[in-house]
């Protein structure tokens, strides 16, 4: 969607602005705009058309509008350096165009880029258009509605003349050539699109074949879901058991049962070693009483320590002392070798339980390692089964969403086959501009624009309805010979104003185009019954909310403004004196 948002219009010497720039800043506001002429005393004159119509329409397409002489464009008193710069923005880029007269210049610029002025001002306008892409049937039908004339081919008789009026004001250079470029750019995707469908059609099918056979291939390992099932049971067990055997050896270690063993072994050590030492004491005493006895036997009868002679008796007193301190200490050895010997049998125990007790340890960490191992490979095991078994189901799914892209692919290609149909008649008939060019776009499109009538009709809560026949003749469902003109003045223009906005609401559904503002002059008509001009205010209303827009509501009539309908946000008031038009005051509401 092209976004066409007018921002600030800048006018100076033109028409009856004087040579104090007038400046308007457009808004998405609802905007009455009103006036006094001091000239003539009245509302009228005052410079509205000029500021909202002529104005923007000079700056767009180099003239002052339809059914509006070019003479006296620029300012009668001031005759020279008339311009007006018209600041707008498309698709989020800044455009300024400027046009003048005496001294005649024509450019425009788009933002961050050069001036844009080439050598002769038809071919910068026909670049403008083209970077615009609006024509100025599109801005007039478009962008300003004027309620005070009638539509000629409302009015107008007779099939032929209001064909070629038809064709000229609203078709030829606006529909015919973007409904043209709709329907090639539309043919052309349906085309591109069928011929891709039907090589994703080819490529689908034979996907699928390859498919199938992977599914049938994958099928030889059998009941995925039950041996999966056993493998998770027995997995289960596993864990059962390995959590059992931990336990156990938990427990085990936690039992004091091996620190009692051990420190008994290390208090019976400790005996066997005291042991030891007293047997080795009690061995050297021996010695050396042997050793003493000895020395006594070869040291003729001379005590060996103060080596004084004794006589037989005491030698034979110190002998018998030496033999039984000998005797003693022999008993003393014997004893300590016996409860040597008990702490040896003892520690020989205690070491045949503590390898009872490793052995015990050892089998449960054995078996520890084989369940773990038995787990380790039942999982392997499960992420086969599970994987193979999860690929088939995937396979399958993918196999039936395939299939169904197939499907729906096929039924996309048939339901193309007619809309195709249609537009090659349509780019047919285009491209030839035949005489059957009107009918078919008669036949196809004034339905639309029938069906927004009706909507109308119903908005305005009017008792009749009416359309326009294929010979655009408009018909009324009262009689058949009834005509516009058995009606009065005001429910004409109301019926002007239901077809007026069934076409631009028609337009906008037509047009790649969202334009920010709709300029609407004269739309307060006396002749209008007043209930009807609160219909009309209330669709101007919606109309604004809907679509976003600024409106800007032009008329001589200040009773307008206190309506009961629409809130005005600005009041833009004019004021024409000694020849020239100013902004009086915004009054913002």
């Amino acid at each position: 969607m092209n976004e066409l948002i007018f921002e600030k219009i800048e006018i100076c010497n033109f028409f009856s602005i004087g040579n104090i720039p007038l400046i308007i800043e457009f808004n998405r506001d609802i905007n009455f705009v009103c006036g006094y002429n001091h000239t003539n005393q009245s509302n009228n004159g005052c410079g509205k058309t000029v500021i909202f119509y002529c104005a923007l329409y000079y700056a767009l397409f180099g003239e002052a509008g339809r059914d509006i002489k070019q003479t006296g464009i620029i300012n009668y008193y001031n005759n020279s350096k008339m311009y007006v710069k018209l600041n707008l923005k498309k698709n989020n880029q800044n455009i300024e165009i400027y046009r003048s007269k005496k001294p005649n210049s024509f450019y425009y610029k788009i933002e961050n880029e050069e001036v844009i002025q080439l050598s002769t001002m038809k071919e910068t306008q026909i670049q403008l258009n083209k970077l615009l892409d609006i024509s100025e049937d599109i801005f007039t039908n478009v962008f300003f509605i004027n309620a005070s004339n009638i539509l000629d081919f409302i009015k107008e008789e007779g099939s032929t003349k209001l064909k070629e009026r038809f064709e000229r004001m609203f078709f030829k250079d606006i529909i015919f050539k973007k409904v043209l470029e709709s329907a090639r750019k539309k043919y052309n995707i349906i085309q591109k699109t069928i011929q891709t469908n039907q090589t994703k059609i080819t490529e689908k099918v034979e996907f699928i074949k390859r498919l199938k056979n992977y599914i049938d291939e994958s099928k030889k390992v059998k009941n995925y879901k039950n041996q999966l099932k056993e493998l998770e049971d027995k997995n289960i067990e596993y864990e059962s058991s390995l959590q059992s055997i931990r336990e156990k050896i938990e427990k085990f270690k936690d039992s004091n049962k091996i620190s009692e063993l051990i420190d008994k072994e290390k208090k019976i050590i400790n005996l066997k070693n005291d042991l030891e030492s007293k047997i080795f004491h009690k061995s050297e005493k021996i010695k050396e009483i042997n050793k003493n006895l000895k020395i006594i036997s070869s040291s003729g009868n001379k005590c060996p320590i103060c080596l004084q002679s004794l006589n037989e008796h005491t030698l034979k007193k110190i002998k018998e002392e030496y033999n039984v301190e000998e005797d003693n200490f022999k008993k003393e050895i014997d004893k300590c070798e016996t409860e040597r010997k008990n702490c040896e049998n003892k520690i020989l125990k205690i070491k045949t339980a503590e390898s009872k007790f490793s052995d015990f340890i050892g089998g449960l960490q054995s078996e520890e390692f084989q369940v773990s191992n038995k787990i380790s490979e039942a999982k392997k095991q499960i992420e086969f089964f599970r994987e193979n078994y999860d690929n088939e189901l995937k396979l399958k799914n993918e196999f039936d969403s395939i299939r169904n892209d197939l499907l729906a692919l096929k039924k996309e290609n048939d339901g193309f086959s007619e809309e195709f149909s249609d537009l090659e008649l349509i780019v047919s008939l285009f491209d030839n501009s035949g005489g059957g060019l009107i009918e078919y776009f008669i036949e196809k499109i004034l339905k639309s624009l029938n069906k927004l009538i009706e909507k109308y009709i119903q908005k305005m809560q009017i008792k009749f309805s009416f359309w326009f026949d294929k010979n655009l003749k408009l018909k009324f469902n009262a009689y058949d010979t009834i005509e516009l003109g058995n009606f009065s003045s005001g429910e004409i223009k109301v019926i002007n104003f239901i077809v007026l906005f069934s076409l631009i609401e028609f337009f906008y559904n037509s047009f790649d185009l969202k334009p920010s503002i709709l300029i609407m002059d004269e739309i307060m008509d006396t002749s209008i019954a007043e209930q009807k001009m609160d219909l009309i205010f209330q669709i101007i209303n919606e109309f604004h909310k809907e679509n976003n827009i600024g409106i800007y509501l032009l008329s001589h009539d200040f009773k307008g403004i206190n309506n009961g309908i629409i809130n005005f946000d600005n009041v833009i008031e004019l004021e024409s004196k000694e020849g020239f038009t100013i902004v009086k005051k915004i009054i913002k509401r």
